[in-house]
């Protein structure tokens, strides 16, 4: 994390290496600078961005989330500086209409994708304005999270209304899943 903003309401949680529990939490604009802990092995967990937000989006075209760690060791008189490197911590949608979407359908085909069919804040709709973007999901914490995804227009060739769908299982955090579309004569 770069972005001055974004740091200081980052969380910043200290645990025991060995996973017996949160030693220290703290808002980074809030954190103690020396801090002291005691001689031990530790990992740090840095936070940021929409998933701290106090109502944060589990979808959305701009506001991206942010995760670090770092394992560290403190020893007995020694002055430690710990960095950690927060990179993106969403799963990424990417869709992009290939041109022969455009030729083959009237305008107002839409691709929305969003981790549950049923919950429209967790989605994203496509349209022909939003090829190419980027989409960000929270996922971190979700059992099994998965992408959910239908394309929706009508054919230009007969006005027959198309309908497509699927699913994109084990959606990871941090990781960018780019769909391009394109038709193909058989009406797929």
């Amino acid at each position: 994390i770069s972005d001055a903003g974004l740091l200081s309401t980052a969380v910043v949680n200290i645990y025991k290496a060995d996973f017996s529990g949160l030693v220290r939490s703290y808002t980074y604009g809030n954190m103690p600078s020396p801090m002291y802990l005691a001689a031990d092995s530790y990992r740090v967990d840095v936070i940021a961005g929409e998933a701290v937000a106090q109502n944060p989006a589990p979808a959305s075209w701009e506001n991206k989330s942010y995760k670090g760690s770092k394992a560290f060791d403190i020893s007995a008189g020694v002055v430690t500086t710990v960095e950690v490197v927060a990179n993106v911590n969403n799963a990424v949608s990417k869709v992009t209409f290939d041109q022969s979407v455009a030729d083959n359908f009237n305008a107002g085909y839409t691709m929305t994708i969003g981790l549950d069919a049923a919950d429209a804040s967790t989605q994203l709709v496509y349209d022909a304005s939003k090829s190419g973007s980027e989409g960000y999901f929270i996922v971190a914490g979700l059992d099994e999270p998965s992408f959910t995804w239908t394309f929706s227009g009508v054919l230009a060739k007969d006005g027959s209304a198309f309908t497509k769908t699927g699913v994109i299982e084990d959606i990871v955090p941090g990781k960018l899943y780019k769909m391009n579309l394109k038709y193909t004569i058989t009406d797929g």
